[in-house]
């Protein structure tokens, strides 16, 4: 039996799950709450008794107030790595969740990025955050296109365009990307997520990257679009 850290969005430890089971990257198991559960547990309980009365509406809305806390697992030997979770559910001692639109490798633990990717990332969208400059193009940028990309940005963040508005897109840090990154697989290529950020405020532009580990060529990140969510 192996144990998954639940931590709130403060790094706050808010308690434990012993896992019982690991199913379509679902944990389930015996919940054992540490000391910053007290900050959440009213809004679980309300949870679980308007579930319990078939107040779906009721159940909805503190559903989406459960996400809002954006509560993270550490999975076992995860070495303190958060990973994306959702649909959490705690039920006195008992609790489940699921892997946030990830899939894990064969031995069943979380996929994640490793720091040369994350790095690969955050270097692609400074290249962009700079207007895709002439000259050399970062590894993992789609040759020919520097126009397609300074164009999506002029036309995201400026509406009539403005040439001294744009390419506002923060570069997120190295914690953001390892926090942040939504990874979908597998396929012949993992798909990775990043919501952005623009002057500070986070908006609706979402990078996303194609990621092959297997290829001796492409390894690594590969930019594939930036678009509206």
């Amino acid at each position: 039996m192996d144990v998954w850290t639940l931590i709130d969005v403060d790094g706050l430890r808010i308690g434990s799950v012993q896992r019982f089971s690991y199913r379509d990257y679902r944990v389930s198991g015996r919940f054992v709450p540490d000391v910053a559960f007290s900050r959440h547990q009213k809004m679980f309980a309300a949870l679980e008794h308007a579930a319990d009365a078939q107040l779906f509406v009721h159940v909805d809305d503190l559903e989406r107030s459960v996400a809002a806390l954006r509560i993270r697992a550490v999975p076992p030997d995860g070495k303190d790595v958060l990973q994306l979770i959702s649909d959490l559910q705690i039920m006195r001692d008992w609790c489940q969740f699921r892997i946030n639109s990830m899939t894990g490798p064969a031995e069943g633990h979380p996929f994640s990025l490793k720091p040369a990717e994350r790095d690969t990332i955050r270097a692609l969208i400074a290249f962009v955050r700079a207007g895709c400059p002439d000259g050399p193009s970062p590894t993992g940028f789609p040759i020919g296109r520097n126009e397609d990309f300074r164009r999506a940005a002029l036309e995201f963040f400026s509406d009539p365009p403005d040439p001294a508005n744009h390419f506002r897109i923060d570069v997120p840090s190295d914690e953001y990307v390892a926090l942040n990154a939504v990874i979908y697989g597998p396929s012949s290529d993992w798909r990775i997520e990043l919501d952005l950020f623009a002057d500070g405020e986070q908006c609706d532009l979402t990078a996303t990257f194609d990621l092959d580990r297997q290829s001796t060529v492409d390894s690594g990140p590969r930019l594939y679009d930036m678009h509206v969510m």
